[in-house]
């Protein structure tokens, strides 16, 4: 019967001590990974999502020039990859700061060449929207990555554009625009 009691309190001394974290004095750390784009094209929820050989996410970020890639270049978008649509923003001299963006004239930027583009079913035709009428970012979040062994930094904001066709006949509204991606730049 003494067998089973110091067993019985052993086990549970070794179930409790178990239960203990050893960094729960610690902050925990930013979800990592935990990339996302969305937006509403005229009141429509778009749906960047991926597919087996598309991948519904894009950032790149060059904070020194590559190749034909100017120095300070950042991409970022959103794909729907089963319509062929997509929206993104393309912004020439990104300087590494927040705050907010206004694409006409920007203060972070030297400019800035969102669009918007899909396939046109009726016309069998790909269409291209990019000449900007109006449009803002708000870049909350903006932390590089420190060095090549440290977490990925990271990118985070709100947008909002309107855009027409070369002809000036179609325009789209994009509103409602979040991201945040990962920064995987040392700068």
């Amino acid at each position: 019967m003494k067998n089973i009691l110091k067993i019985t309190f052993l086990f549970v001394c070794l179930l409790s001590l178990s239960q203990c974290k050893e960094d729960d004095d610690k902050p925990e750390e930013p979800n990592y990974g935990a990339e996302y784009f969305k937006c509403k094209v005229n009141g429509v929820e778009f749906d960047a999502h991926s597919t087996f050989s598309c991948d519904g996410r894009k950032f790149n970020y060059y904070p020194e020039a590559y190749l034909s890639t100017p120095a300070q270049y950042m991409v970022f978008g959103g794909r729907n990859c089963s319509e062929f649509s997509s929206v993104t923003i393309r912004i020439n001299g990104m300087d590494h700061s927040t705050g907010l963006l206004n694409f006409l004239a920007p203060t972070h930027a030297d400019s800035i060449f969102p669009y918007y583009s899909y396939f046109d079913l009726q016309d069998s035709v790909f269409v291209i929207a990019e000449n900007l009428v109006e449009g803002e970012m708000n870049i909350e979040q903006f932390i590089p990555r420190v060095d090549g062994s440290s977490p990925y930094g990271t990118i985070k904001g709100t947008f909002n554009f309107t855009v027409t066709d070369e002809n000036a006949v179609d325009t789209f509204r994009i509103t409602n625009g979040q991201f945040r991606f990962d920064v995987p730049q040392i700068f």
